[in-house]
This record gives structure tokens, sequence and C-alpha cells, in this order.
């Protein structure tokens, strides 16, 4: 049997071939899509499915988070840290998850990805979505009625509006991490997922308050972990080429 090259093997996309490709079609970013803002490819969740190729990972690790959600899988994680180089899929899954969480997936979709609408939560969870290239701990971020400088300001904010920031309000000024017992008031258990991209960006701008970022993960990371939780964390890091080939047997 003849072996066939990349060129025979491959055919390009139609934009390709048209030259209509845009960087902006490969610049995902999780912020967009949750503002409403990215290309159709990212913002239309049955465009953005129809693009995707779902792994078996990945099949798996929706299938657990949605479960953990719905409260059909008992035994599923509620903490999870997706650490791979730049360009490993990260931001793609969190938006897969964010289309999802939403029930914004069309059955189609939901095929393609090996899931049934069953799995889906029946009340749409709270949603919090935080980019580490947003934040702003020396300035600030505007959000008209409030303006927030660290994570846990922002993670308030997302879920409780300005009555739920003024919980933190001292520590997202101070920079000083606050305990987890805000989200009891906030979320309790109710249905959460909660997406943070690329904290490790956000780290590097605290200056003299980056040890606080540790000391806040770690309460939050306790709070979802509790067995009357039915809050997702999911993280992101970005590995660095040379210690992943460092580490692969």
């Amino acid at each position: 049997m003849a072996i066939k090259g990349l060129a025979q093997a491959c055919v390009p996309r139609d934009e390709v071939l048209s030259g209509e490709l845009t960087d902006e079609m490969f610049a995902a970013r999780l912020s967009d899509v949750t503002q409403g803002n990215a290309h159709p490819i990212y913002q239309d969740p049955d465009q953005f499915f129809a693009n995707t190729f779902p792994t078996e990972r990945v099949q798996a690790f929706f299938k657990e988070v949605l479960g953990r959600l719905s409260g059909t899988d008992s035994t599923a994680g509620s903490l999870f840290l997706l650490d791979t180089p730049f360009g490993g899929g990260k931001t793609h899954t969190l938006i897969g998850l964010y289309h999802l969480a939403n029930s914004n997936a069309s059955n189609d979709s939901l095929s393609r990805l090996g899931l049934n609408r069953e799995l889906l939560p029946s009340h749409k969870p709270k949603i919090v979505s935080i980019v580490g290239d947003d934040l702003d701990p020396a300035n600030g971020l505007d959000k008209g009625d409030v303006r927030v400088h660290h994570l846990w300001g922002d993670i308030a904010y997302q879920l409780g509006g300005s009555e739920g920031y003024k919980l933190v309000e001292q520590s997202d000024v101070k920079g000083q991490a606050p305990g987890s017992q805000f989200l009891d008031k906030l979320v309790g258990s109710e249905p959460c997922l909660i997406l943070i991209d690329e904290p490790a960006v956000y780290l590097r701008k605290m200056g003299n308050a980056a040890d606080q970022l540790p000391a806040f993960l770690k309460a939050l990371g306790g709070w979802v972990t509790r067995p009357s939780s039915r809050t997702v964390l999911v993280i992101t890091l970005a590995l660095n080429p040379q210690r992943a080939a460092a580490a692969t047997p």
C-alpha cells in the first residue's frame, strides 16, 4: 500500500485555501467569549464544537465536570488543574465548558462530544470566568459600579454584583486574601463553575501581595472539595516546554 505524503493526506480547510483565515481565529480568549465579543467560531457553540476534535480525555473531562454540576455523578471531582505548554488546548477546553454549562449546545454538538442532554444541569449554574491577563492589582478593573483589584474581588463581584463585592471589599483593596466564608453566602450548595485561566500572569503583577494568591487558592480549593459542594474549580497553567519535556518518561 502506497504511503501518502502530508500534502496528499491532509486537505486544508476552505478558509485556508481561500486566504480568509485571520489571526483572530487562532486567538481564543475566554473573556471575549463570556462578554459576547469573540469571533463566531468561538462565540457560537455549534460552530465552536463543529471545529473541535473531542479527544477521549476531553470527553471524559466534560462528563466529569457536568456530572458534578448536575448532581448525577456523586464521585466526580471538584478541582482540576490543566497544565500544558502554550497551545495545548487549555483555553479551548474552558470555552467548551462555558458553552456546556450554559446549556447552549445543540443535540448534534452534544452527540459529537459523546454527551447527552440529561448530563447537563437542569438549572443553569453560577459561572465565574477570570483571565489572569485581565486582572490589574495596581489600578483595578472598572466594573461600572465598583473597581476590583484582585482575584477574590472579581469572583465575589461576578457571583453577587456590587453587594457580593462588599463581602470582600477590604480584602480586595488591601490585597489580603479572604477566607472562604463569602462563598458560603454567594454560592452555598448551588452548582457553580469557576474558571481561572492563567493566574500565573496575575501573580506576576501582584508585587508585595504575591504571597496572598497561594493562600487564597488553598482556601478556595478546600471550599470546593467539601462533600456538600457542587462547585467545580478549573485552573489552567502554561507549562514550560523544557519542564514538560523533562517530565515526560
